[in-house]
């Protein structure tokens, strides 16, 4: 009993020193409303104690039924651009759901990122901690928990 015990034990301080539970995940959205649509942006960014790992960007957009053209127009845009990301590392998904939603999402590692996409996601250099993510996003105008 004593073995087991002890083999807990030393498990559980193995586990806290090595890192296993310094992970965490910030998460910021921004909704935007205009004629005809309604948009929601998520981005998660991953974190490994204080280094950020991986960035994921969730767009949801709802339009209404007099929108159909431009939800056509929206998805078209977004095909290319699902396309181009695929190509630059990324790992996409474009779906639409019948003739009122279309969900996008982009993932990548932030240390594959080029500097031009961490700018296109207003990444800046200052920004290498979760608190400094999470003041940064803010600014852009998104809400962070």
């Amino acid at each position: 009993m004593k073995k087991y015990i002890l083999v807990l034990l030393l498990g559980g301080i193995l586990i806290t020193t090595t890192g296993c539970f310094n992970s965490k995940t910030l998460t910021c959205t921004s909704s935007t409303m205009d004629t005809g649509f309604k948009a929601t942006t998520e981005i998660a960014v991953e974190f490994d104690g204080d280094d950020a790992k991986s960035l994921t960007l969730t767009s949801t957009t709802e339009f209404d039924s007099s929108s159909k053209d431009i939800m056509d127009e929206y998805e078209s845009l977004l095909n290319d651009t699902v396309e181009e990301y695929k190509n630059d590392g990324y790992i996409t998904s474009l779906e639409r759901d019948g003739d009122s939603i279309i969900y996008y999402t982009a993932s990548k590692q932030i240390e594959d990122m080029s500097e031009e996409e961490r700018e296109t996601f207003g990444i800046e250099s200052s920004m290498t901690t979760y608190d400094t993510y999470k003041n940064g996003f803010e600014e852009m105008g998104y809400t962070c928990e």
